[in-house]
């Protein structure tokens, strides 16, 4: 019995087909196909169906992750096609999340939501998460360096932090 998978893709819906067609491409994702309703787009291995189908139910629950290497490239890529203005979406800008990643988020015309994130690695003893080509070193090296280059400061010892071993930090603590 064979049970390989060779691909996922999830059905997006568009309030309007036409100007989803151009609003995807303008992200940067290549249409590949088109026809009876459904547009299939990709970009490197991520891939999804937009389908000529609106639901406001469906459109505003419905949320996409799509995992980044350079978050920076995305977000200039963003801000060069201006869909804010250009489509009237949501943009959100890039930030720090508390579960380990960096993003930003942008709704498609249909208010379907989309999370464009890029994975960071934590600084061990430090309350950061940094992208793993960080100024071009891994983080274990240059760490006064790097924290100098961020203005951060150490926590201060007279704080009395909780513990937290899942994560292998203390969380919490003050800043000097």
């Amino acid at each position: 019995m064979n049970l390989t998978v060779t691909e996922i893709k999830a059905f997006v819906p568009a309030k309007d087909f036409d100007l989803s067609l151009r609003f995807y491409q303008d992200l940067g994702f290549t249409l590949a196909s088109s026809g009876g309703g459904v547009a299939y787009f990709h970009h490197g291995k991520a891939a999804f169906l937009l389908q000529d189908f609106y639901h406001p139910d469906l459109a505003e629950r419905l949320m996409m992750h799509l995992l980044v290497e350079d978050l920076d490239a995305w977000w200039q890529q963003i801000e060069t096609v201006n869909p804010a203005e250009k489509y009237g979406v949501r943009v959100e800008p890039p930030a720090l999340q508390p579960w380990g990643m960096r993003d930003f988020i942008l709704t498609a015309p249909c208010g379907v939501l989309w999370r464009i994130e890029q994975n960071l690695y934590e600084i061990p003893g430090e309350s950061l998460f940094l992208p793993k080509d960080f100024f071009g070193h891994p983080a274990g090296k240059n760490r006064q360096k790097l924290r100098d280059r961020l203005c951060l400061r150490r926590p201060d010892s007279s704080a009395s932090p909780r513990s937290d071993p899942a994560r292998g930090r203390n969380v919490g603590s003050r800043m000097t």
